[in-house]
């Protein structure tokens, strides 16, 4: 019998984890409730999903993210490749204005931002191709690179 990776709530069946559910944003791996923390006074929400152990560095990671209407992400990179499916509003992504459906996809290390969520926000779900991803951020400052650890 398969055991279920730890952040499955229902034993080894199908979990399903719901928006509306009050506990839903608050819900978090214990290490990455700091980031969590940083989120919340610019009026940003995430919730982090680990998928597998959270002590292997290789084991994948999602987020879904929420920004309010025109909140700006700036410039900044993962140390992991990502792709970020857009499931509510739009965001502004240099000359792209991109929807529900919209999918972007960047190699670990490159910069990418700023963006802009769209007049009703927007909602993503960020897939990292390790967990390093969402511990680990470079932004881009004036004064160059600027690495931020989480983890």
């Amino acid at each position: 019998m398969a055991v279920a990776p730890h952040w499955f709530q229902g034993g080894d069946c199908m979990t399903t984890f719901r928006q509306a559910d009050s506990s839903f944003w608050s819900s978090q791996p214990e290490f990455l409730r700091p980031l969590q923390a940083l989120c919340q006074p610019f009026g940003l929400q995430i919730r982090h999903f680990v998928m597998g152990d959270p002590d292997d560095p290789t084991t994948p990671t999602a987020a879904v993210f929420k920004m309010p209407p025109g909140y700006v992400l700036p410039r900044h990179s993962h140390p992991c490749e990502r792709l970020e499916v857009i499931i509510a509003g739009s965001l502004h992504a240099g000359e792209d204005v991109l929807v529900s459906g919209d999918v972007m996809a960047t190699p670990a290390g490159e910069m990418y931002g700023p963006h802009i969520a769209g007049p009703d926000g927007c909602t993503t779900v960020e897939i990292f191709s390790s967990i390093t991803g969402n511990g680990n951020i470079t932004f881009d400052t004036e004064d160059g690179p600027e690495a931020v650890s989480y983890r």
